[in-house]
């Protein structure tokens, strides 16, 4: 497919990005394509094409998107509160321990040991 292919109002965005990949070109409403990421979007071609069918193909599909993305978001936010109280029980622990340790030194006998030499 080496070459210049012309898209018709028929060709989906899969197809067009097919041609690119193989090495060719789209010309797509006087315009040529060379990279798919500056490919027109399904949802663009669905408008373009006036077909309410694919239209609210896309539709589906985008709230379909949306729904995963919120989930993602809500996971990830999670991950972050758990992170964030693991730091602050991880944080608590040091300090305790730290205080523990200071307990122990405050408590430990000073100066000369009042038992005798042991020989």
């Amino acid at each position: 497919m080496k070459g210049l292919s012309v898209a018709s109002d028929t060709m989906s965005h899969e197809e067009m990005a097919q041609v690119i990949q193989n090495g060719g070109s789209v010309l797509h409403k006087g315009v040529l394509y060379t990279r798919v990421d500056a490919l027109p979007s399904e949802a663009d071609l669905s408008v373009e094409s006036n077909d309410e069918d694919q239209i609210q193909a896309q539709i589906d599909k985008l709230l379909d998107q949306q729904a995963k993305h919120k989930a993602q978001i809500a996971s990830l936010k999670a991950a972050q509160q758990a992170a964030t109280e693991t730091a602050a029980q991880a944080q608590q622990a040091a300090a305790d321990a730290q205080a523990t340790a200071q307990a122990a030194v405050d408590a430990a006998p000073s100066g000369p040991s009042l038992a005798g030499p042991t020989h």
